[in-house]
């Protein structure tokens, strides 16, 4: 099966994805889910919630040793908020961010792939 997303870091790195989101933060976390890139929003690769049964344990445990539980990362990467977009069609987007530019190739129609995000408000 071919990726639908590859993400170049620098012209250097290569990660590929097969689901992205535009997220946007609040102050101390993630805030909401948006379609399409713009200023002030971050790309994140894979995303994928908590299972129920992890936060049904957490909330059992008052959150008491929640530092310490070991829990794979929810998602393939996540840039920083994008500062500027040089570039944005269907099929490719160029973007920066304070630290690094990217290049985002979309191999299959973005808004099929995209799974109900836990952040949206709809």
């Amino acid at each position: 099966m071919e990726n639908n997303f590859k993400l170049i870091v620098d012209g250097d790195l290569e990660i590929i994805a097969d689901k992205i989101d535009w997220v946007t933060w609040n102050g101390t976390g993630l805030d909401q889910a948006h379609d399409s890139i713009n200023i002030g929003r971050s790309l994140i690769l894979d995303f994928k919630p908590m299972s129920m049964d992890m936060l049904l344990a957490i909330k059992e445990m008052n959150y008491d040793g929640l530092s310490k539980l070991k829990i794979k990362s929810a998602y393939k990467h996540l840039t920083e908020p994008t500062v500027e977009i040089i570039e944005n069609t269907k099929k490719y987007i160029k973007f920066v961010t304070e630290n690094h530019t990217y290049e985002l190739y979309i191999k299959a129609n973005e808004p099929w792939l995209k799974s109900r995000s836990p952040f949206s408000l709809g």
